[in-house]
């Protein structure tokens, strides 16, 4: 390799070397504490394989309680849990599907360094299966450094293996705020 050619090589990998130091990447912060409690509402409609809505839009009450530690070191200070309360009384189930009680669904979430926030949990089994997404963003109104308001699209996917129930699922929008204790 020629002189010259080597010189300016060793020269670009040293300007390289000495300038990393100063455009390190950074590990993403967590932009809010999302702990605490949250009540709203969730807004939806029952739809069928197809796609097509077969159920009129409803308003039914959400409770989440949210624990989250943004101090701890990156991934997990952007990752945590949340138990939501579900109210399904307020709709029309397919079939001869009884009115659901409330139901309390144990999830997992990812926040974004940006405040979006996607919660989700599912199982199935042998018969039956449930999987529950909530994909929006969360806001810090106040400047306090807690999440006050979660809000964005909701699908709640229903597999039940009973006679002349297909799939279908509930789809929607909801909207929560934190509760001040």
């Amino acid at each position: 390799m020629p002189k010259k050619k080597f010189y300016w090589i060793a020269l670009i990998a040293a300007a390289g070397m000495f300038s990393t130091g100063q455009n390190q990447c950074q590990t993403p912060v967590a932009p809010f504490n999302v702990s605490g409690v949250y009540d709203g509402m969730w807004h939806g409609q029952i739809v069928n394989e197809a796609g097509e809505p077969v159920s009129e839009m409803v308003d039914c009450p959400l409770h989440l309680t949210f624990t989250h530690d943004p101090n701890l070191p990156f991934p997990r200070n952007l990752n945590g849990t949340a138990v939501a309360v579900i109210d399904f009384s307020c709709i029309d189930l397919p079939g001869n599907i009884e009115p659901a009680e409330a139901s309390t669904v144990n999830m997992a979430f990812v926040l974004g360094a940006d405040g979006k926030l996607i919660s989700g949990a599912g199982g199935f089994g042998i018969g039956t299966g449930a999987f529950l997404a909530l994909n929006g963003e969360g806001a810090d109104a106040n400047a306090d450094g807690s999440m006050d308001d979660y809000a964005g699209d909701w699908d709640y996917l229903f597999v039940l293996a009973l006679p002349g129930i297909p799939p279908f699922h509930i789809e929607g929008t909801f909207e929560i705020g934190r509760v001040i204790e």
